[in-house]
């Protein structure tokens, strides 16, 4: 079996960088120190090689903490039924299993539906009362949490939006850059009139992508009475009072970025019901590529987001605090796409 070197892991290798070197799961790299009978010869030796390679040294107490664990990992989803959520719950569910842990998931926004209070807060209380091992949030929200090495930490991560707690490591797109980019596309076009649709108040990801917008307005030196920034819920049904107020403005907008592509979709369904046509009178452009958004006529131009690969890397996170590592999680950036379809092209009056 690899043999265990007394002491903290103290270089930046961890459990998952073996696991890839390998070319193995993070179970069997667990199962390699524990339950080496269990593992092939030829797979011990490559991670034998991995081990010595990175210099990787395994809490020595990761053992005696695992048996105390449930083996489930609580999942925070603003809207369970939400497309977006599909691939980075793949991503999740497959390193859960390749861990040999249980997903749980909770629904975080069906209190304030419901009427019956913020449920997130019960769900904090089962997470405190050991029924869950571990955190992910989708969402960014959650109540106050202890800093690294505090004793009772709860492993979290947080997915796809930050969360406001300096404390939490996020896995997902520099969505300032992203929006950055997809507004300065239409800039490219020959846009000088634009409209934000963006998203929720409170939220880390509409703040970084308000910004990416206003970073995008100063580099094409659009003046503030020429583009205009609402901020709206991330849902559908927000899409024809938008429109409404988008068609009777003074300067129509020949531009629009849409806080995601569900929205996006409404809008254009609405300026067709209007009888404005998409991109002929106005661009309209999203960020999320679900996949239903090459589908539409026209097909949606929209920032690809690497969901799968956010949600796999999330949970790789939590895999290794729950595997004993005490160094404090890091970032992880992911590289996001400008998909460029039909649904904007230059404005008739460039």
């Amino acid at each position: 079996m690899p043999t265990e070197r007394k002491g903290k892991q103290t270089g930046v290798a961890r459990m998952s960088d073996v696991a890839k070197l390998a070319r193995v799961g993070l179970s069997t790299v667990s199962r390699a120190f524990t339950e080496p009978h269990r593992v092939s010869k030829d797979t011990l030796e490559r991670i034998e090689r991995a081990v010595a390679k990175l210099n990787y040294v395994p809490n020595v107490s990761a053992q005696t903490l695992r048996a105390h664990q449930t083996g489930r990992v609580l999942v925070m989803i603003p809207e369970i039924g939400n497309s977006f959520f599909g691939p980075i719950m793949d991503g999740i569910e497959e390193v859960a299993q390749e861990a040999n842990l249980v997903v749980l998931l909770g629904d975080s926004r069906r209190g304030a539906i419901n009427g019956k209070g913020y449920t997130s807060l019960s769900y904090m209380t089962q997470l405190a009362a050991g029924r869950a091992d571990a955190l992910i949030l989708l969402d960014g929200s959650m109540p106050i949490i202890k800093a690294p090495g505090e004793s009772g930490r709860t492993p979290v991560v947080a997915v796809s939006e930050e969360s406001f707690s300096d404390f939490v490591p996020y896995v997902g797109i520099d969505n300032r850059k992203a929006v950055f980019e997809i507004t300065m596309y239409l800039g490219e076009l020959g846009h000088r009139h634009f409209y934000h649709l963006g998203g929720r108040d409170g939220s880390t990801t509409a703040n970084a992508r308000e910004a990416g917008f206003r970073d995008a307005m100063v580099a094409l030196g659009v003046p503030e009475t020429d583009y205009v920034i609402e901020r709206s819920t991330f849902s559908a049904s927000s899409g024809p009072e938008v429109v409404r107020r988008m068609l009777n403005m003074a300067k129509r907008p020949t531009g629009v970025f849409c806080s995601n592509d569900d929205l996006a979709m409404v809008v254009i369904h609405e300026l067709r019901n209007a009888g404005v046509e998409v991109p002929t009178d106005m661009s309209v452009v999203g960020i999320d590529d679900l996949q239903v958004s090459r589908l539409l006529n026209p097909a949606l131009t929209t920032i690809r987001q690497p969901r799968y690969d956010m949600g796999r890397i999330g949970m790789q996170k939590i895999v290794e605090q729950l595997e004993g590592d005490e160094s404090a999680p890091r970032n992880e950036i992911l590289p996001h796409q400008l998909i460029v379809r039909n649904s904007a092209a230059r404005p008739k009056t460039s």
